[in-house]
């Protein structure tokens, strides 16, 4: 990593400690102020990843993690962490869809399967992380 600014370097202590105390939000938004200031402080990009992961904002943190790797590609914590996120990322798919599936199975006739499906995911994304536009988007990308 490059050598930080006192400030950055404080704003970087100040989202550890804040993930490492629950404020998972906090440090989000702190990781965010880091990296729009340097998109190369690698331990802010890990660390938001970390977060946006846990807060289940998986495709945001896959996208933070394959930052991190530009910064430096053989960081084998953010390798193992983008690999779990993805893992978990496909079950949650995995999972919403044999749940949406049952759901519009018994409610008959399915019609446009696309449309029926944005619906049970307007309904059931709360459940699941509250991710409308990442339902959206893989219902209506969905063949």
């Amino acid at each position: 990593m490059t050598d930080l600014t006192p400030t950055l370097s404080k704003a970087l202590n100040s989202a550890i400690s804040a993930y490492k105390s629950g404020n998972l939000v906090g440090a989000e938004q702190l990781c965010q102020q880091i990296v729009a200031a340097r998109q190369d402080v690698l331990d802010a990009l890990h660390l938001l990843a970390l977060v946006q992961s846990l807060l289940g904002k998986k495709e945001t943190a896959v996208a933070s993690f394959d930052g991190a790797l530009r910064v430096r590609p053989d960081h084998a914590e953010a390798l193992s962490n983008l690999g779990l996120t993805l893992h978990e990322l496909t079950i949650w798919r995995n999972r919403w869809g044999a749940t949406a599936y049952s759901a519009l199975s018994r409610s008959g006739p399915m019609g446009s399967k696309k449309h029926d499906l944005f619906g049970v995911a307007r309904t059931l994304s709360p459940q699941f992380g509250g991710v409308n536009n990442i339902l959206a988007r893989w219902i209506l990308e969905a063949p």
